[in-house]
């Protein structure tokens, strides 16, 4: 068993130096830092960006209608222009990463996997090893036990047919007590 997960620990800890490869490609490639949280970002920036431009908007709108404020509408007119190309590069950077961000989540959980397995299983290697080097047994053998001859088990065959019986008969007594009632209620109102 210490062989087997000794192997079975290196297996694992190559499968897991494969994934963290190839999630350093994949990251180098598409521009990705941080998975989980730079989608958090993009996706706040985004949003940030659509409610200051809905804002300065609003507001270009409503300053159009008085002449007099023309520098207020200037200066939403900038706004609207900032909050747009906040709103594009944000845009961008999530296009850019976007079709690997599955496939990034995926191997990431994978990888997490793998490393609580290997974890368990170095733990489990551990008691095998404290184990193994114990100078006595865990185990001590009083009496050997016998092979049964005859597999011994419920009888079903009887068991259902004694259930069956039993239900035939409290069916039949139920119609006996219901049919007793109704003819009692009939009397009573007679």
């Amino acid at each position: 068993m210490i062989e087997n997960y000794d192997a079975n620990i290196l297996k694992k800890q190559i499968q897991s130096d494969s994934l963290a490869n190839r999630l350093k490609k994949i990251k180098q490639t598409s521009g990705v830092f941080e998975t989980w949280g730079q989608t958090t970002l993009y996706n706040k920036i985004l949003t940030d960006a659509e409610s200051d431009l809905e804002e300065a908007r609003g507001k270009i709108t409503f300053y159009k209608k008085y002449p007099a404020y023309r520098d207020s509408v200037i200066r939403y007119m900038a706004e609207e222009m900032g909050a747009l190309n906040k709103k594009n590069k944000a845009m961008t950077e999530l296009e850019k990463y976007a079709p690997v961000l599955s496939e990034l989540k995926q191997l990431e959980q994978e990888q997490a996997r793998i490393h609580d397995q290997i974890s368990l299983d170095k733990e489990r290697l551990k008691q095998l090893n404290a184990t193994y080097s114990v100078p006595f047994t865990a185990l001590h053998l009083i009496e050997a036990a016998d092979v049964p001859v005859q597999k011994s088990r419920p009888k079903r065959a009887i068991i259902v047919l004694i259930a069956s019986l039993c239900g035939i008969m409290l069916s039949i007594l139920a119609v006996f007590v219901i049919d007793n009632l109704k003819n009692s209620e009939n009397r009573r109102t007679n």
